[in-house]
Order: structure tokens, then sequence, then C-alpha cells
């Protein structure tokens, strides 16, 4: 997989490989929940369409096939009791993360979400 042109493509499904490569280079590990929740949050915060809980599966099981990510299934407690969930982690290499760090919608949606909590701690 062309990690570059999956960062840089602009459209499903490409974008949500990357889209999902973004969310793990800011926390490392994710359960499949929250890796869907950000990826919402990242689509809202910059005023696009949001994708379904199934295509972000899908994306996840290609980067799985990958190796880019490594899904471990584990038992997640929550406040209605334990599930079993995958977590998620991103096979961080060298130039996976100077792609990161150059990457321009992180860049921006890492902006947004500062700018909006800022906002909010101002009141």
């Amino acid at each position: 997989m062309d990690i570059r042109r999956v960062l840089e493509s602009e459209n499903d499904p490409d974008k949500l490989l990357g889209d999902i490569l973004r969310v793990l280079a800011m926390y490392r590990k994710l359960w499949v929940s929250e890796i869907i929740s950000e990826i919402a949050s990242l689509r809202k915060t910059l005023g696009e369409e949001e994708v379904g809980e199934e295509q972000v599966r899908e994306a996840l099981y290609k980067l799985m096939n990958e190796n880019i990510v490594v899904g471990d299934r584990r038992t997640r407690t929550t406040f209605r009791g334990s599930v079993e969930e995958y977590l998620v982690e991103l096979n961080i290499t060298s130039d996976l993360a100077n792609l990161i760090n150059r990457d321009e919608r992180l860049r921006k949606y890492l902006t947004e979400k500062y700018e909006a909590l800022k906002q909010l701690s101002e009141k």
C-alpha cells in the first residue's frame, strides 16, 4: 500500500484509510469504537460527510491485512459491563512518522480542535 497516496487522497475509501492513520498517529492505540468516534469527529470538524461504522471497520481490516495496524482482540470494560473489542495499534515506521508529521489534513484538524477547546475555556 502506498501510504503517501493514501494520505494525499481526497476520496474514500483511500481518504478513510488515511484518516484512520491520522487518528491512530494522535493516540497510537485505540479501541475500534474510539476510532469510529474520532473519525466522525475529524470529518465533522473539517465540515465533511461522515462515514458509516461498517466502512471504518472494513478500512481497518484492510490496514490490518497490510500490517500497517495491528488489532488485538481484548475485553474492554464499560459502564454496562465488559465487551470483546479490538484494541488497534499503529505500526509506526520512520517513513510513516515523516509523512504524518507533514500531513496538512491532520494539522488542520488539530488546529480546529485546539481552537474549539480554547474558546470553551474562555467562557
